[in-house]
């Protein structure tokens, strides 16, 4: 009586197998192929300043009255005074709040002969100056 289900037990295990054998060879490639992924979705730091720092050329091209303490940049943007400083690591157009560079260790703005300058750090990289308009 019980010849009739001989053969047929052994099916689920075998499939199981296939299926943890298939699995482990995918997995390490899945892990591998996501590490490369991740790499690739950080943004460079100085594409991000090239980007931000165009956009602030741009607001001071257009603005005027422009004043430094050094920690930050005081001007008339659109009929309003408006400041760029330094706040909480992040480079911040106010009024509102306009965040153009972030992980910043440190910002200081000049007006030397007319030309306004920014001298900044992110954290771990060294000091870069670039200049923002003229006055």
């Amino acid at each position: 009586m019980r010849t009739g289900f001989r053969g047929t037990g052994g099916y689920i295990v075998e499939q199981l197998l296939m299926t943890l054998i298939t699995c482990s060879f995918l997995i390490p490639v899945t892990i591998t192929v996501l590490k490369i992924m991740i790499g690739n979705l950080e943004f460079p730091y100085d594409m991000q300043d090239e980007l931000a720092i165009s956009q602030l050329r741009h607001i001071i091209n257009v603005s005027r009255d422009f004043t430094s303490d050094g920690s930050s940049l005081q001007f008339t943007y659109h009929e309003s005074n408006s400041s760029l400083s330094l706040i909480n690591g992040k480079l911040i157009l106010k009024p509102g709040t306009q965040i153009f560079l972030s992980d910043l260790e440190n910002a200081v703005f000049r007006i030397d002969n007319e030309i306004i300058t920014v001298a900044f750090s992110h954290t771990g990289h060294p000091e870069t100056e670039r200049i923002l308009g003229h006055v």
